[in-house]
């Protein structure tokens, strides 16, 4: 039992960077500018909760209370306009296979904001995404979802 118990400790979450793997891009690819079309809560989490290298992410306003009740160590940092920019800068699968079991890849797109006075973070912008199940990768792609982002001409 306890050798069970060790091995299944053993098994944790990755992430990988999957910028250049046209399966996983979903509806995004690095280099694309996007501007919000409604307000985003940016908030600053107590841990890299996904793997990606980053605290920081965006929440539609409706899901910032919520969240802030199942992670009360995140902080709410800033409500960011309808109108701001951002950037794709890479997208970021992440992994977790606790043996036996196996599950899918959650793809996050992470973007660096243009304007404001967070201008030059980079955040995760997966909650504010289109998920959409791919099985043929057996992942969970992330999309623009246009009631939130708006492709600028790139």
């Amino acid at each position: 039992m306890l050798a069970a118990i060790a091995f299944l400790a053993g098994c944790g979450s990755t992430s990988r960077n999957v910028t250049g793997d046209r399966r996983y891009v979903g509806g995004f690819q690095a280099g694309q500018t996007y501007r919000r079309a409604d307000d985003a809560r940016l908030i600053v989490a107590a841990d890299d909760y996904w793997k990606t290298g980053l605290h920081s992410y965006l929440t539609r306003p409706a899901c910032a209370d919520a969240q802030q009740k199942d992670r009360a160590a995140d902080k709410l940092i800033a409500t960011l306009p309808t109108g701001t920019h951002l950037r794709i800068t890479r997208i970021v699968a992440f992994h977790t296979s606790p043996t036996p079991f196996y599950w899918h890849d959650l793809i996050h797109p992470l973007a660096i904001l243009l304007d404001g006075p967070h201008g030059g973070c980079e955040v995760d912008i997966t909650e504010i995404s289109h998920h959409v199940f791919e099985h043929g990768l057996t992942a969970i792609t992330a999309e623009p979802s246009p009631d939130c982002l708006l492709l600028e001409g790139n």
